[in-house]
């Protein structure tokens, strides 16, 4: 839907940069897309803080940290339903999880978290208090030390 007001920051060196920017410049939506480029990790929070939708639809992932750290910052995420992604993002809890390659529900659920702020905000939320309980690195430090310690005699 190209008439909705919405801006796509595009952050990262991908594979599918170049082709990214062809298609973009090949639709006619330049305006609405601002491809940033490599962040150094110093500065990527700055840009967290920029987006109100995170979106990782990767066709192979192991973990996630990138929705990990939208998360922290309050983000909700679309993301797909591989790998480590569905560890991190809940469906319908902290965002969408989707099919990859499903370009019709990616549209579908970027333009309802666009409208509809209070959903964007629980699961924003949502996600964040997710991070703290489940993502601590201290507590996740100390978990795995006794789980050694178990194990070690």
């Amino acid at each position: 839907d190209y008439k909705k007001n919405m801006k796509f920051l595009i952050v990262g060196k991908g594979s599918l940069l170049e082709e990214m920017k062809q298609r973009v410049e090949k639709c006619k939506i330049k305006e609405h897309f601002n491809f940033v480029g490599f962040v150094d990790h110093e500065k990527i929070v700055d840009y967290y803080n920029k987006i109100s939708i995170f979106i990782a639809v990767s066709t192979r992932e192991s973990f996630g940290v990138s929705i990990l750290e939208a998360a922290a910052c309050g983000i909700p995420s679309i993301t797909s339903n591989i790998g480590g992604l569905t560890e991190v993002n809940l469906h319908n809890e902290t965002g969408f999880v989707i099919n990859p390659n499903d370009s019709i529900k990616l549209a579908e659920s970027i333009i309802r978290l666009f409208e509809n702020s209070e959903l964007r905000q629980n699961f924003g939320t949502n996600a964040r208090k997710r991070v703290v309980e489940k993502f601590n690195w201290d507590n996740n430090v100390n978990e795995m030390i006794q789980i050694y310690k178990i194990y070690e005699h």
